[in-house]
């Protein structure tokens, strides 16, 4: 599962700040701020002290077909993954809905990048198809998490996502 990780970490650091940018134009507004290259953690970090910042959580994986030995030894294998993206107040003149439109931002750029630009999770690096498919796995939750009370000061959206490769067998 940790290439996967890895893999959607480096596809959000490659493309998610034109795409954010994109937004904003669209949307007009202030500018979203991009994530640090230090703030992607490749785990569901529970104390993130550094905001924006992205945690990937690994959901179960499943087999979905199992290729014979004449095709080369693979399995098509769907791999589900949490993609949370934090925020918090920027400063004590901006409200919760400030906040709240900021997270969504985030969530809809990583969902168009993962889902619609790079389903092949192609990187900057590596412009190769790597995953056959990455697909939504489910609604996105636009928080304020249940751990986060009203979300007044810190909030979670959640983008569930399934990605699906074509592994080889050793």
């Amino acid at each position: 599962m940790s290439p996967v990780l890895a893999r959607v970490a480096q596809v959000l650091q490659d493309y998610l700040p034109a795409e954010l940018n994109l937004i904003d134009a669209e949307e007009g507004g202030d500018a979203t701020p991009d994530v640090p290259a230090s703030s992607y953690y490749l785990y569901d970090r529970r104390s993130i002290s550094s905001f924006p910042a992205i945690a990937l959580r690994p959901r179960p994986s499943r087999i979905l077909q199992v290729l014979p030995l004449l095709m080369g030894q693979r399995v098509v294998a769907e791999h589900r993954v949490d993609v949370l993206f934090h925020d918090q107040l920027l400063d004590a003149g901006e409200d919760a809905l400030a906040l709240q439109m900021r997270v969504i931002r985030y969530a809809v750029g990583g969902f168009r990048v993962l889902c619609v630009m790079k389903e092949g999770l192609q990187t900057a690096a590596d412009p190769t198809r790597w995953a056959d498919l990455v697909l939504s796995a489910g609604d996105i939750d636009w928080g304020p998490q249940d751990d986060q009370g009203q979300g007044e000061i810190a909030r979670t959206a959640v983008l569930p996502i399934a990605v699906r490769r074509t592994e080889v067998r050793s």
